[in-house]
């Protein structure tokens, strides 16, 4: 019986050629025998490599699977050497590795297509004068929004925003009503408690990601008020920055803006506003 395996590894160098270092029992188990040669394909569009088991018949660069013993146990070692590896993986360091049935299939990891797509995105509209799309949380009356909306206007940048989440309708009511330049007919109002919203459901990216936790727990204020230590002790606000990294992952924003936030010590309050890249970068 052979199973999937999956790994994500780091494309490492030796002797000044790009080298993935495949080893364990794992690849026997996905299939990979001792001795088995491999040819190598390369997608570089698709930024995808695969290699496939090949007879004594082949006659094109292979690479070929060794052993190791390690406490008794003989397990399949497997370098892959060539710099094939950073043509097809420019300025990748971290790959994903799938294994079934003895075929190997090499792609970029998940994170590392995330900030590329981002980036990308976000260069394309700039360059070309799209409008920027913008996901707002806890978007209250749409105060936030309507700052940024205008001062990237007068950097000459233009926005809407394409995605807002306000659980108090008459809040949201008011800034359809008021804040017209922010939307635009393919934007999605959503009128929901935060922790609700489905982001699988709802799938769509951004550019910038806004948003200022609730100060009913997290502002001084809503600190004294309640009687907390910390903002994180309040009972419905503490824990929203959850969700908040949830959409960060929905939409991979390139720029996220958090306005809002206190010390840890009340008597030490500040209220800090910054711009920045996605705090889930690596």
């Amino acid at each position: 019986m052979t199973i999937t395996t999956v790994l994500n590894t780091k494309i490492g160098e030796a002797r000044k050629v790009a080298r993935l270092w495949l080893e364990g029992s794992k690849l026997a188990h996905a299939g990979v025998k001792i001795g088995a040669r491999y040819s190598i394909a390369a997608h570089r569009a698709g930024n995808r490599i695969e290699l496939r088991e090949v007879d004594e018949r082949y006659q094109g660069n292979t690479f070929t699977v060794s052993s190791r013993t390690l406490n008794g146990v003989v397990r399949p070692l497997f370098e892959i050497r060539t710099n094939v590896l950073r043509e097809v993986f420019e300025n990748v360091e971290t790959v994903r590795v799938a294994i079934r049935d003895g075929r190997i299939v090499v792609t970029a990891n998940h994170i590392i297509s995330k900030i590329r797509e981002r980036v990308s995105r976000l260069m394309t509209k700039l360059r070309d004068g799209v409008e920027l799309a913008v996901c707002s949380l806890f978007h209250g009356g749409g105060v936030l929004d309507k700052a940024l909306h205008d001062g990237m206007n007068r950097a000459g940048i233009k926005s809407f925003v394409q995605v807002a989440v306000e659980q108090d309708s008459w809040y949201l009511d008011a800034s359809l009503r008021n804040n017209t330049e922010l939307w635009r007919a393919e934007s999605v109002a959503i009128c929901s408690d935060i922790r609700h919203v489905n982001w699988q459901h709802n799938p769509v990216a951004c550019d910038v990601l806004a948003l200022g936790l609730p100060c009913t727990g997290l502002s001084r204020s809503g600190i004294v008020k309640n009687k907390l230590s910390c903002g994180e002790e309040h009972s419905e606000a503490g824990a929203l920055f959850v969700d908040f990294l949830d959409a960060v992952k929905a939409v991979n924003p390139a720029i996220v803006e958090l306005e809002g936030g206190v010390s840890r010590n009340p008597r030490k309050f500040r209220q800090p506003s910054w711009i920045g890249p996605n705090p889930l970068s690596p």
